[in-house]
C-alpha cells in the first residue's frame, strides 16, 4: 500500500503537458497555479497596468498613462526547467511570458517569449539589469496560429543558453541565447499590450538529459 501511494505521488509531479520535453528527463512540477482570484492575490504581484479577475481568468490591462505594457510576476527560485501558461488575446497586440531575477531595488530581465495578435512568435534574451527593450532577439521568429478570443498555450524549456518553445502542444522554436542564461532566476513574468487574459501557469524543475 505504501509503495502504491509513493508511486502515485511521484507520477503526480512529473510532466503532464501536451508535449514531450526536449531538454529534460522526468521534470518535476513545482508551481501549478490556475490563476483564480484568490491564488492571484496570494502568489502574484502587479508591476505595471491593472490586473483583475474576470469571468474565468486573470486579465492584464495596459495603463496608457504609464507608457508601458501591463506586467506582473510570481516569485519562485529556479535555474533550469519549463514554464507554461495559457493566454487569450482579448484586445491585445502582444503578450509575453518569461522569467527574471528580481532584487530589492532592481530587476534583471532574462528571457521573454513574445506572441503577437498577428501570429508572430519570437524570443528575446538579456542579462545585466537592463530594460526589456535592450534584450536581443534569439534566432528568427516563427509564425503560429493565434485567434482572438481563443485560449492558447505557450510553454518554453530553458537550460543554460538553450531555449525550446512549444505552442499549443507543438514544438515551434529552438534557439541559443547570446546573453548568459546560466544564472538563478526567481520570477515568472506575464505581460500584456492592450489587455489579455491568463490562466494555468506552471513550472517544472528540470534535470538535463
Amino acid at each position: 500500500m505504501r509503495v502504491f501511494l509513493l508511486i502515485s505521488l511521484l507520477l503526480s509531479v512529473t510532466v503532464s503537458a501536451e508535449f514531450k520535453s526536449v531538454l529534460f528527463k522526468a521534470p518535476v512540477l513545482e508551481v501549478e497555479d490556475a490563476l483564480t482570484e484568490s491564488s492571484w492575490k496570494k502568489n502574484w504581484k502587479a508591476a505595471m497596468g491593472k490586473w483583475y479577475w474576470k469571468n474565468d481568468a486573470i486579465v492584464g490591462e495596459e495603463n496608457l498613462a504609464q507608457n508601458h505594457h501591463a506586467g506582473a510576476g510570481h516569485i519562485h527560485t529556479m535555474h533550469s526547467g519549463i514554464i507554461e501558461a495559457e493566454f487569450r488575446m482579448d484586445d491585445s497586440k502582444r503578450i509575453q511570458v518569461g522569467h527574471d531575477y528580481l532584487a530589492k531595488d532592481r530587476k534583471d530581465h532574462l528571457l521573454r517569449i513574445i506572441v503577437t495578435s498577428s501570429g508572430k512568435l519570437s524570443v528575446r534574451a538579456g542579462s545585466g539589469w537592463g530594460k526589456t527593450t535592450k534584450m536581443k532577439q534569439v534566432g528568427k521568429g516563427t509564425k503560429v496560429s493565434v485567434e482572438k478570443g481563443k485560449w492558447h498555450k505557450v510553454a518554453f524549456e530553458f537550460d543554460k543558453q538553450k531555449v525550446i518553445v512549444h505552442f499549443d502542444g507543438k514544438k515551434v522554436f529552438e534557439g541559443v541565447c547570446e546573453a548568459n542564461q546560466d544564472v538563478v532566476k526567481n520570477r515568472i513574468a506575464l505581460t500584456a499590450k492592450g489587455f489579455a487574459s491568463f490562466r494555468n501557469v506552471k513550472f517544472w524543475n528540470g534535470v538535463s538529459k
